[in-house]
């Protein structure tokens, strides 16, 4: 038997009979329980990586009305912003704004195929990052063959971000996703700001319940090689944040090292200082029959003997004394 295996089974042992003992004498088991608290208390290190968090995103909802105005709005759960409507100019955004498919909702026809509403982030919009992409989500549905549309996405002056196809709306309630990635000089954060979405549907009839547009961006400003100069000296000053980042994860990395060695010390303390406790406890157990503390103090004797022997043995190097 290896000392290993031989330590293991002491380990065992000493918590079968501390659960013995609390099964016996019920409440009696502080020592160990306060060893537990200790060891659950302690927060195992943690590496920062200064290029983990370049890229990160904001989601933007519908909040007030646009220019143009739906067909027809329907309102089905009394929201202020969303009217029982027909071709409504206003109280319309709410329809789209909960993904709640025919509670709420606005309608598209051929003759009035298209409507817009302002978008906002609760958390706010960062100003002058290059965007990597887009995710937009509608909820609709048609009540006859399939209604091809695209979105477009305008600042709040009206200026055009990006117009793309999104999947066609065909059949009951679904919501249809699409991803729109931008190569560079790529729109930035600020352009999104205020900014409204605009449903433009090609043919048919629909329905939108919700309308939702999911922004990715860099957290790093984008080089643009509009003026060449300035874009030669971003470049450089890229670089130098690139090395900067390089040697900042050597230096986190010797700051986890030490980490990682004071937290392996720290769990030792406890479990030395725990086990000390335990022992201590357990060869006086407050309550118990002198019988059972008689059986107790044999079992901790010969577990703290052949722990002994363990010890003489590893230190020597040898299988016997």
């Amino acid at each position: 038997m290896s000392d290993t295996t031989g330590l293991a089974k002491m380990l065992m042992a000493l918590g079968v009979v501390f659960l013995l003992v609390g099964l016996l004498i019920p409440g009696e088991d502080a020592p160990w329980e306060q060893m537990v608290t200790n060891l659950s208390a302690q927060t195992f290190p943690t590496f920062v990586n200064p290029f983990s968090s370049i890229r990160t995103n904001f989601s933007m909802i519908p909040v007030a009305d646009g220019n143009n105005g739906p067909a027809s709005a329907t309102d089905n759960n009394a929201f202020a912003g969303c009217t029982n409507a027909t071709s409504p100019s206003t109280d319309y955004w709410e329809c789209v704004a909960t993904e709640d498919a025919e509670v709420s909702y606005v309608g598209i026809t051929v003759a009035d195929d298209q409507f817009e509403v302002n978008l906002s982030s609760e958390g706010g919009v960062p100003t002058n990052l290059p965007v990597l992409w887009v995710t937009v989500s509608v909820q609709c549905n048609t009540t006859g063959a399939e209604a091809p549309f695209q979105i477009a996405l305008e600042e709040a002056d009206g200026s055009l971000i990006a117009q793309f196809d999104m999947p066609a709306c065909e059949g009951d309630w679904i919501t249809v996703v699409r991803q729109n990635e931008f190569v560079p000089a790529r729109p930035t954060t600020g352009q999104f700001n205020g900014g409204r979405a605009q449903p433009v549907f090609s043919s048919g009839f629909a329905n939108i319940s919700f309308i939702s547009v999911n922004v990715f961006y860099n957290t790093e400003p984008e080089c643009s090689p509009a003026d060449t100069l300035t874009y030669i000296g971003c470049l450089i000053g890229q670089t130098l944040v690139v090395l900067f980042k390089v040697a900042l994860i050597a230096i986190n990395a010797v700051i986890f090292g030490v980490q990682l060695i004071f937290y392996g010390l720290t769990v030792g303390a406890i479990l030395f200082g725990g086990f000390l406790s335990v022992i201590q406890f357990l060869f006086a157990v407050p309550g118990a029959p002198i019988v059972v503390q008689a059986l107790i103090d044999i079992v901790l004797a010969g577990m703290i003997f052949t722990l002994l022997l363990t010890v003489v043995r590893l230190i020597r190097g040898g299988g016997g004394l």
